[in-house]
């Protein structure tokens, strides 16, 4: 049985992560699992994807255009290194944090709590309840979405994030920095990088998105503005490190901050955010850059690229060195124990095994069988298994570049070649190489969220500029331009009206839609 490559449970626990949190009382919005969460599958089965519903009114743009902006603009930025300012403002964060839960340690509520009988589990929840109101941000807690009966004064809200300014002003001078270095060589230490910073990042969002959400229920629609402003910078320095992982975090991040976003815009007297989303970007080569990376996961030394230069005029030593550097970097990926007996015979078998195929690999390129005979074991396997590795992983970086939807069939698809495991090494890149397609498809789905949040403010001035009249399709809209392609699926996307709702149908992993009721508006 294979074993599950440690990239596929890295993107199940960022899943997991993305979680929408349950609103408290004075939020004037529906409740924010009503457009947030997957529709519910027992009542209508023909959305299996999300089922997103807000309503909205009315608005033409504000003066000037970007008075609520988005993004850093480049006249904004100071020389320097984001990442250290990053690092700061985690640690001051930390510090208020723990200072806080240090009060909840103390309290005399939290000792009864703990030597309690908590054989069902209550006591450990009331435990939550108890940090949960010493540091109210539920995108920080996972117990959150239970607190349905905490309650948390304005008061007690605006003294946390008055307490955490602090944090807040390092984070916006860090979105002003001119680049972002995080330091980590994946070159240098192969499998065994450490990735500090994406735990951090990932905690700062968190914090930002409780801020903008504190804001926008309480009308501090500027303040929001640039609480988000600073989230997406977060999201597209991570995003820019040439890390698969650090796609998929920084994809993550996005979807946080553009979760705010939508709320702001379903606020009734919501500025029109056509002419700012206008202005956002995604980095859009973080996935080639991710993905010519990650191939140095395949080894832990940086001289084995090397080796893919000319494979075949390899010397017996630089084959023997190739081969164990791969071989043990795929041993230690699926968490074989270096002193069993496995990692053990492993190279062995693997040399076994390949042998057959590097030998007929030599034979069509004219060798006779007394040359191959007469050649180290490693010096018939090792070019085979790097020219292996090369094409399959050269097939999945020009195929992340390929439009979406694209159905050539010059190249393979990556589930096509995931499907077919006719070699040894086809089973080596099964449970090495990363799915081209998951990465791809949630950095493409900050794309699409940004999308239908532009063709969402567009209905909305449409609306404003035709007295209330919803647009019959998206091409009526001819004030501004909208896309009409969803950038996920590269097919248009669905469009029809009933009554004041405007019905976008679009993919999401699997069919799913977008609900738009425009308030005062009609057909």
């Amino acid at each position: 049985m294979k074993q599950l490559p440690l990239f596929i449970m890295i993107v199940a626990l960022l899943a997991a992560s993305v979680r929408a949190n349950e609103p408290q009382e004075e939020i004037r919005l529906p409740a924010r699992e009503s457009y947030r969460a997957p529709y519910d599958k027992s009542n209508d089965d023909a959305f299996k994807g999300q089922h997103v519903k807000i309503t909205v009114t009315p608005a033409t743009f504000p003066y000037p255009l970007l008075k609520y902006r988005l993004h850093t603009f480049s006249a904004e930025f100071e020389s320097g290194n984001a990442a250290p300012l990053y690092q700061q403002a985690y640690m001051e964060f930390t510090r208020i944090q723990s200072e806080r839960m240090e009060t909840v340690y103390k309290s005399k509520e939290y000792v009864e709590l703990k030597l309690a009988d908590d054989s069902e589990g209550a006591m450990r929840l009331e435990i939550e309840k108890l940090k949960f109101k010493a540091f109210p941000i539920p995108a920080l807690n996972g117990e959150a979405s239970k607190m349905t009966d905490v309650s948390i004064t304005p008061e007690q809200e605006a003294a946390m994030y008055q307490n955490l300014d602090c944090v807040f002003r390092i984070l916006e001078r860090a979105s002003r920095q001119s680049y972002c270095d995080w330091s980590d060589r994946i070159q240098y230490h192969g499998i065994a990088t450490l990735l500090r910073y994406i735990d951090e990042a990932r905690t700062l969002a968190r914090y930002l998105q409780g801020k903008a959400n504190w804001e926008i229920r309480n009308g501090k629609y500027d303040d929001a503005v640039k609480t988000i402003r600073v989230g997406f910078m977060i999201g597209n320095h991570v995003e820019q490190d040439p890390f698969l992982i650090s796609t998929l975090v920084g994809s993550n991040i996005h979807g946080m901050i553009l979760f705010e976003l939508r709320t702001l815009e379903s606020q009734p007297d919501a500025p029109n955010l056509y002419p700012a989303l206008t202005q956002v970007y995604f980095p859009g080569n973080a996935v080639q850059n991710g993905m010519q990376n990650e191939l140095a996961f395949l080894w832990s030394k940086k001289e084995t690229y090397k080796g893919f230069d000319n494979i075949d005029t390899l010397s017996a030593d630089e084959c023997r060195m190739y081969f164990d550097d791969v071989i043990d970097s795929f041993l230690i990926w699926v968490n074989v124990n270096p002193e069993s007996n496995t990692y053990k015979f492993s190279k062995p078998v693997f040399c076994t095994l390949l042998y057959p195929f590097a030998r007929d690999r030599l034979l069509q390129k004219g060798m006779s069988e007394s040359e191959i005979e007469a050649m180290p074991v490693h010096q018939v396997v090792t070019p085979y298994l790097l020219e292996k590795i090369k094409g399959k992983y050269d097939n999945l970086i020009v195929l992340s570049s390929f439009p979406s939807g694209a159905t050539h069939t010059a190249i393979s698809a990556d589930d096509l070649f995931f499907s077919g495991i006719k070699t040894p090494v086809d089973f080596f890149l099964y449970n090495v190489l990363p799915s081209s397609y998951m990465v791809r498809s949630a950095f493409l789905r900050q794309k699409q969220t940004c999308e239908l949040m532009k063709i969402t403010e567009a209905i909305r001035y449409y609306a404003a500029a035709h007295d209330g009249k919803l647009p019959e399709s998206l091409d009526a809209i001819k004030e501004v331009p909208v896309t009409t392609i969803d950038p996920l699926s590269g097919q248009p996307f669905g469009y029809s009206i009933e009554g004041n709702t405007v019905l976008i149908d679009y993919t999401n992993n699997d069919k799913s839609r977008l609900e738009i009721t425009v308030k005062g508006s009609e057909k």
